[in-house]
Order: C-alpha cells, then sequence, then structure tokens
C-alpha cells in the first residue's frame, strides 16, 4: 500500500506552531524511508518562502505535491464572503478558530463565494509548482454547532434554490424544528439517505445538488490551470447531512478522500458528528444509521468498511483518510487503532490511504507502528 501524507502550515495569514521550513524538511526526511509515499498534500498557509522550501523538498524526494485548500470556510474578511443565513434571518455567528481552523462556513450558492478560492489560489499559489489542489470544507455547516446551523444557508438564494426542487421551505422548517427527528432517514441508497417526510428528502437532494454544482465548476477552473483535483469528504455515514453527494463528487475528482476518523472528537470526526445529530434530533442516531450500513450500532470499524464498500463503484479513487496525529482532547489515535485500520483497508483493497491530518503533530510512535505493519 502507498501513503499520502498530510501537513498543516496553518490559516491563510498565520502559520501553525511549528511549522518551518527546517521542521517540516526533517520531518520528511525521517518518514519518507519509513512508508511508500507517493504525495504530500500542505497547506494552507501563504507565505511564500515556506511553501518553496517545502515544495523544493517534496519534489526534490520525487513526490507529488497538493496545495490543501478550503473552500466554504476560512475565507478572509478582506473577501467579503456572503455568510450562511439562519432561521431567523440572521447570519450564522461566526465559530471561535480551534486549532488554527475556522469553521464558519459561508453560503454555498453565493457566486461571490465560489470564485474565492480561485481568487486566493491566483494571489498566492499560482506562482508555485504545485502538482495538484485538494479541495476541503466542500460542504455546508454540519450539526455541531445545533439544529439551525445543521440545516444550513437559508438566505433567499439558496430558499429558492430548495422552493424549484419543489420543497415547501416554511412548512419543512416547522415541522423540524417541532419534531427534529424527522431528519432520521428510513433507508439508504448508496451513499445518500431517503426521509420519510418528502420535504425533508428533496430539501437533502437540493443541499447534496448546490454543493456537487459548485465543486464541480472549481474543478473544472482549476483543472484549467493545469491542476489535478483532489477532494476532503465526510464519511459518507454522514456526509449526507451536509450536502455531499459522494458519486457525483466523485466525477469531479482525481481522488476521494473521505475522513473515515474514528478516534476524533471534533469536527469531521465520525464520533464527534453522530453525538451532534443526537443532540439535534433529540434521538438516538448512531444504531439507526449503522443499521443502514448494514452493521450493529458499535461496530465502528465493520460501518467504516461497508463505507469504503459502498464507495468502490465511483469514478475515481477513493483513498481512505486515517488520523495518525494525536491532539490531547481532540485525537486519540494510537499504534494498534493506526496498525489496524491500515491492514483493514489494506484487505478491502485500498490502494492508498491519507495520513491524516497533520503530519508535524505527534506522529512518531504512529508512524512506526505502520512502518513495522506495511
Amino acid at each position: 500500500m502507498q501513503f499520502i501524507l498530510q501537513i498543516f502550515t496553518g490559516a491563510y495569514f498565520a502559520r501553525a506552531a511549528g511549522a518551518t521550513a527546517e521542521g517540516i524538511r526533517r520531518k520528511l526526511e525521517d518518514t519518507l524511508p519509513l512508508l511508500d509515499v507517493s504525495e504530500v498534500i500542505v497547506g494552507w498557509n501563504t507565505d511564500e518562502a515556506l511553501q518553496h522550501a517545502v515544495l523544493d523538498c517534496i519534489h526534490g524526494h520525487g513526490k507529488k505535491a497538493w496545495l490543501w485548500l478550503p473552500v466554504f470556510s476560512e475565507a478572509p474578511h478582506s473577501e467579503r464572503p456572503d455568510p450562511q443565513i439562519g432561521f431567523s434571518g440572521a447570519p450564522h455567528v461566526r465559530t471561535d478558530p480551534a486549532d488554527g481552523e475556522d469553521f464558519t462556513f459561508v453560503c454555498p450558492s453565493s457566486p461571490r463565494n465560489r470564485e474565492i478560492p480561485l481568487r486566493i489560489y491566483d494571489r498566492f499559489f499560482k506562482r508555485l509548482p504545485y502538482d495538484g489542489v485538494f479541495l476541503d470544507k466542500i460542504r455546508q455547516s454540519s450539526y455541531a454547532g445545533g439544529l439551525e446551523r445543521g440545516i444550513g444557508c437559508l438566505c433567499g438564494r439558496c430558499r429558492g434554490r430548495y422552493a424549484q426542487a419543489g420543497v415547501d421551505v416554511g412548512g419543512l422548517l416547522r415541522r423540524v424544528r417541532d419534531n427534529p427527528a424527522l431528519l432520521l432517514p428510513t433507508k439508504r441508497e448508496g451513499a445518500q439517505y431517503r426521509f420519510a417526510d418528502p420535504d425533508v428528502d428533496r430539501y437533502h437532494v437540493a443541499k447534496a445538488a448546490c454543493i456537487t454544482e459548485a465543486v464541480s465548476a472549481l474543478a473544472a477552473a482549476f483543472r484549467r490551470r493545469s491542476l489535478l483535483v483532489g477532494l476532503d469528504v465526510f464519511a459518507p455515514l454522514v456526509a449526507w447531512y451536509v450536502g455531499q453527494d459522494m458519486p457525483a463528487l466523485a466525477e469531479a475528482a482525481d481522488f476521494v478522500k473521505p475522513m473515515l476518523y474514528l478516534r476524533t472528537d471534533a469536527p469531521a470526526g465520525v464520533p464527534f458528528e453522530l453525538a451532534c445529530l443526537r443532540g439535534a434530533m433529540k434521538t438516538e442516531v448512531q444504531a439507526a444509521l449503522h443499521g443502514l450500513w448494514g452493521v450493529a450500532a458499535e461496530d465502528a470499524t465493520g460501518c467504516a468498511m461497508a463505507q469504503m464498500a459502498a464507495l468502490a463503484q465511483g469514478r475515481c479513487p477513493i483513498y481512505p483518510g486515517l488520523e495518525i496525529n494525536r491532539v490531547p482532547g481532540i485525537c486519540h489515535s494510537d499504534p494498534d487503532y493506526v496498525r489496524g485500520m491500515a491492514r483493514r483497508y489494506a484487505d478491502a483493497g485500498a490502494g492508498k490511504l491519507v495520513l491524516s491530518w497533520n503530519l508535524l503533530q505527534d506522529t512518531g510512535e504512529n508512524l512506526a507502528a505502520l512502518a513495522r505493519e506495511m
């Protein structure tokens, strides 16, 4: 099995602690002899000198370099993004950055917002020799901020899209606020969920279509800039709730990385997102969703394998994301977990594994365990 490494260098204008050219070079030179690494994803700090040094190191070892680029969050204030609008008509309250990342999402239907990643790329990254872009945060808000944030953007433009798809938006909101358990699906079709309430069902289809449309246009624009395109997505277990239609998104990509993070108590972590769904819906969620994937409620590993099997027939390769960094209070990976999951993914036929999400953050023991296993 081959591996793709991820390195987080910090927000656009705030470099992450420890993300120095020399530190990254040393970490790569310590890691590359251990594993069969094909590519490195790095971003998204805009320090050009840092990027040149890191790219020289990556390319000097014969590896491809991907620019890690967020889409619907992290937008600088100077870009004046159109915010997501909630039930009340007010913008979603800004989320405090977590570990250097901002999880405040902007409206995905806004033409202005869809252009922001391209403007940022052309301003800060175009002169650098990246082989591809790795698009992250290609979604609406999750239920991490409660029911209102999880429903996503309800600006006039988004309401119009839902109405055009046959959704009674007012009726949907009233019923969901009175009985949020209506958001629990009754069946699964591939990586999509179906719901008993017709408006809830149509709303989710339209929500995903909006994200797919935006990502497809961005992917085409980056291809015109001679770049490959990779996508960072939620685990299919929870992806439909944030507007991610896996097969449709795969049509636009050279590879897709589902964040099958089973040991992460933070956004995109499977246990974290399930807990947030349970809190928003005020009902048990994990057993119901696992049941739709044909596994027991407590079988997180089996559910990950079922999700991989469902994605296997997509247009592009699926490279699962496995968290190898350890972050106190956030990520609790350990050598047994990393080694065991890598073995399961290899047995399931995954051609590559994305070692997530930050090579610089307490990864030594886990990397050593992988080296012994693989």
